[in-house]
């Protein structure tokens, strides 16, 4: 496992709550990102200090998770950074399970999921970026997500949501993240940037309740990605046989793109049964050990 490092700056106590959460309760913020998106130089515009390692680079400055704290306009405000999405010096499963670490550090869990991204360099990969996030988190942290454009200044007076919508892969990438983006220029020093970013975390925060994306929706997803595994090893033998006639009634990118919407299709229903199965499973047992429990007291008694 990698090494944590963990830097405390300063805290704040309150009695007092805004949108569910008590202000003595730090506002905690998961970073994740391309390599080079500008998670770090984010983190440190958040924090207001130069707490996290910020320099041009191929490969991923944060190797592993780091976490800081202060304290931002009166309230308490965590921020934990992760290694690059396609870091050039790691493989894909080394970042997302250093990834997965992460989620002990933002304990009890994190109240967003920022995707950094860098505005006017959007590639198939950052799209990707956020589709990894939602497979590792599951469908769940989708009401978590937000995307976060940095090198704002890029935008030179433009309105960002007429820049959005000029660009029919950012927008459905900022539909992969429930519509919620907001952008920073971390080369400038302005608190009401920061102020903004709070004020639509604070929208999700309420939005869900108040509530945070937990361990245990991690522990859901893993079963749920289990059990969608062994459900498509059951069906590999169908799937490949229909893939077979495709390939039989069409050729090149027609049976290119027939072949990726029946594999979609398969991994949608596998997903949707698997879901069903372990809901069905845990549903099962606790009712059993509710009737189990029932005899017992009774016997007791």
């Amino acid at each position: 496992y990698p090494v944590v490092i963990v830097h405390h700056l300063s805290a704040t106590i309150s009695l007092s709550k805004i949108n569910g959460m008590k202000l003595d309760e730090p506002l905690r913020i998961l970073l994740v990102g391309m390599t080079g998106a500008g998670r770090s130089a984010t983190g440190n515009t958040i924090l207001g200090e130069k707490v996290f390692k910020s320099e041009l680079s191929s490969s991923s400055v944060t190797k592993q998770c780091e976490k800081n704290n202060a304290t931002v306009n009166g309230r308490n405000v965590l921020v934990i950074d992760t290694p690059g999405l396609f870091d050039t010096s790691l493989t894909k499963d080394e970042v997302i399970n250093r990834i997965k670490l992460c989620i002990p550090l933002s304990a009890p869990g994190p109240h967003v999921f920022l995707v950094v991204v860098q505005l006017g360099r959007f590639t198939d990969e950052e799209a990707e970026a956020v589709r990894i996030i939602q497979a590792v988190f599951g469908e769940e942290s989708s009401t978590y997500t937000m995307a976060l454009f940095t090198h704002g200044d890029r935008l030179k007076g433009r309105n960002i949501h007429k820049f959005v919508r000029n660009s029919p892969k950012l927008l459905s990438f900022i539909k992969t993240c429930g519509g919620r983006f907001h952008v920073f220029n971390n080369e400038e020093n302005n608190p009401e940037q920061v102020n903004q970013l709070f004020e639509q975390i604070d929208k999700i925060v309420t939005g869900n309740g108040g509530q945070h994306y937990t361990n245990e929706m991690l522990d859901r997803e893993k079963e749920f990605e289990a059990e969608k595994g062994h459900i498509l090893k059951e069906n590999e033998e169908q799937r490949q046989k229909k893939t077979e006639t495709l390939r039989v009634t069409s050729e090149g990118e027609a049976f290119e793109k027939a072949k990726e919407k029946l594999d979609s299709e398969y991994e949608q229903q596998a997903r949707w049964q698997a879901e069903k199965n372990v809901r069905m499973q845990n549903g099962g047992f606790s009712f059993l050990n509710n009737v189990i429990t029932f005899f017992q007291k009774k016997l007791k008694s």
